[in-house]
């Protein structure tokens, strides 16, 4: 009987194993800097900023206190200074406002804003795993941003609308933000499409 039952069972499917895709980086501009190498972390529940880039945005004096404490990737806590709101994410013809939270990076050199599933949701984020793609369904649904590979770093440049250029360098993954603790308690799109890899700046 049991014989019989098993000859009627389908096969079971095998699927292709895929290596880790990489890290999906965005760019935009606030306030007319630019920036290239936004990492969209679909883990973490709050967008983050670095107090440097704060700084040279002219937001310090616009930080709320929280009470909140953020645990990383490595399992460390650390304290923000505090929440800046409503932030404009000028995407060039498009503009997704955004709250982060400000803290100050042990490496002055690790310079990486940090999208969480907030800004995801709100810009319609696809990310399309197996082809190594984010799209952003509510900003454009026809422009897809290639993955950057694993481990990828390089010296990136920020241009202000002023002309001014700074040279940054630091890894896309260098804080990764694994949980947060409140109050201190503890794609297919049809038409055309344009692709986007990360931008290959010189060394």
């Amino acid at each position: 009987m049991y014989e019989e039952a098993r000859k009627g069972m389908p096969k079971p499917r095998f699927l292709h194993k895929l290596h880790d895709p990489g890290y999906f980086l965005i760019h935009f501009s606030i306030n007319g800097s630019y920036f290239d190498d936004a990492l969209c972390d679909s883990g973490s529940s709050v967008n983050l900023m670095p107090a440097e880039i704060a700084k040279k945005l002219g937001l310090i004096n616009s930080i709320v206190k929280s009470r909140m404490d953020l645990k990383l990737a490595d399992s460390s806590l650390t304290e923000p200074l505090g929440e800046v709101k409503d932030i404009q994410l000028d995407f060039g013809g498009c503009i997704v406002p955004a709250n982060f939270y400000v803290v100050t990076m042990k490496d002055p050199e690790d310079l990486k804003l940090l999208l969480g599933r907030s800004f995801l949701a709100t810009a319609g984020a696809i990310m399309d795993w197996p082809n190594r793609r984010i799209s952003l369904a509510n900003v454009d649904k026809d422009t897809f941003y290639d993955a950057a590979p694993p481990g990828f770093s390089s010296k990136r440049f920020r241009y202000t609308s002023g002309g001014e250029c700074s040279q940054v360098r630091g890894e896309s993954h260098g804080y990764l933000i694994k949980e947060v603790l409140q109050d201190k308690m503890h794609l297919e799109s049809s038409g055309n499409r344009k692709f986007l890899e990360p931008p290959i700046l010189p060394n």
